[in-house]
């Protein structure tokens, strides 16, 4: 074997291994329930989606005074270095070792791709050493750089004897020799990292934008953000084990770059509740498909999935477009059908389904803020009014907000606004209810209001 030709095979057997193993992590997807996705428009989306969706949201994240080294910018231009270095590197060097087109202009352009995947090699040095923000990831995150340095030099020094720069190559003696392992580890890392390490999130993070749970995500101009619609006669409301998430949930998982930002961004985490978001990701990406999923000693504590305000915080900066609160909600659903759920949000639900409102008051009271301005409020069920005002539960009946629903009234009046409200016959929203996952109660909160 000519030595030209090692780093061209060496890419042949790597390759091969990288689709093995993504087909190895694949199964773990399928074994999910199905979800209803135009697998072809998804792929026709996937360039915007990432070119101009992904980056959008990374920008946005601006260096803090702790971390100046973790602001969008940088990671902008590291990921668009690094993995465009890559992308081109790889089939020019597949090109120039093992195809009749071998030549200098070939490798010039190879050299140029590893000086594009060289800088953003040396972005991630400059953004991780000599101390690593506290929000990344370290373990496999930490090695992959060395790796992608690794495959850097093995191929830089194939491509510069090509050209006649220095002594031609003898993989089988030092110092080539130790390149030549260096770029085996490197290979190995890098392509079969694509099933078991920290390069699957290149493979599920761009299948995960094709086919997202919510491609609504990257309409800016009819933004749906609401929870999913569910059938209250299915056979299993929550989540008890992986495989009980749909399998584009599943393949969100693994899409995870551990960048820390939902944990930056989450106020539960910031106050020293038992929720990390990054690490529950992780957690449910590494979860077996068939095991306990959520429980005392199980992957996920109870703890956790209440620690969330469902503030959606994490889903907003997440650059991959994981949909955290969906997915703890449907992990909460499984709670309340178990009955894992505190005492003092138990009474909560049981005053929410007797009285319809979460103060435990009589609904006769829901009104009588009203007495108490100089004009009546129209009563919607008895007379046509152009506004109906659902007032809600806090401005209804507490004190200190009574005044301000007042106010809000006595503006609607002097604007000569046709208004009206439902006195006791409004009931809860059930907005919080369905985020805490009684989805059988807010059902019926929902249909006697629509009603």
């Amino acid at each position: 074997m000519s030595p030209e030709r090692l780093p061209g095979l060496l890419l042949v057997a790597s390759l091969a291994a990288a689709l093995a193993s993504g087909l190895w992590r694949a199964r773990r997807w399928r074994a999910g329930r199905p979800a209803d996705v135009d697998l072809m428009r998804g792929l026709a989306a996937l360039p915007k989606r990432y070119l101009v969706d992904v980056h959008a949201v990374v920008l946005r994240d601006p260096p803090g005074p702790r971390e100046p080294r973790a602001g969008g910018g940088a990671s902008a231009r590291m990921h668009v270095l690094t993995a465009g270095g890559l992308v081109l590197a790889t089939p020019l060097a597949l090109l120039q070792g093992l195809t009749p087109l071998r030549g200098p202009w070939l490798a010039v352009g190879l050299l140029a791709a590893l000086a594009m995947m060289a800088a953003g090699v040396a972005l991630v040095a400059w953004r991780r050493w000599p101390a690593r923000p506290a929000r990344l990831s370290g373990g496999a995150f930490a090695t992959l750089p060395w790796a992608l340095g690794g495959f850097v030099a093995f191929l830089l020094r194939a491509t510069c004897a090509d050209l006649g720069v220095g002594p031609p190559v003898r993989w089988t003696a030092l110092p080539d020799l130790g390149l030549a392992a260096l770029g085996v580890w490197a290979c190995a890392e890098i392509f079969t990292g694509v099933g078991w390490g920290p390069m699957r999130h290149a493979l599920a993070g761009a299948l995960h934008l094709a086919f997202h749970p919510r491609p609504a995500r990257f309409d800016k101009a009819h933004i749906d953000a609401a929870l999913r619609p569910l059938a209250l006669d299915s056979p299993r409301l929550g989540v008890q084990s992986a495989r009980d998430f749909r399998w584009n949930e599943l393949l969100g998982f693994d899409a995870c770059v551990q960048c820390g930002r939902c944990e930056a961004a989450c106020p539960a985490f910031a106050a020293g509740q038992p929720l990390n978001p990054k690490t529950l990701i992780r957690d449910l990406a590494s979860a077996a498909t068939h095991g306990t999923l959520i429980g005392s000693g199980a992957i996920v504590e109870a703890d956790t999935l209440w620690a969330c305000t469902t503030c959606r915080a994490c889903v907003t900066v997440c650059p991959v477009g994981i949909e955290h609160v969906p997915m703890i909600v449907e992990m909460r659903r499984q709670l309340v059908e178990e009955g894992q759920i505190e005492d003092s949000l138990r009474d909560a639900l049981e005053s929410l389904g007797k009285r319809g409102n979460s103060f435990n008051q009589s609904d006769k009271l829901r009104g009588k803020w009203t007495k108490e301005l100089p004009f009546n409020v129209k009563d919607a069920r008895k007379e046509p009014v152009e506004i109906l005002w659902f007032v809600g539960d806090y401005a209804s009946y507490n004190p200190r907000l009574q005044e301000i629903s007042r106010a809000v009234a006595r503006i609607f009046q002097r604007a000569g606004v046709d208004f009206g409200i439902l006195y006791d016959g409004e009931k809860n929203a059930g907005n919080d209810v369905r985020r805490v996952g009684e989805e059988g109660l807010f059902e019926m909160l929902a249909e006697h209001n629509i009603g």
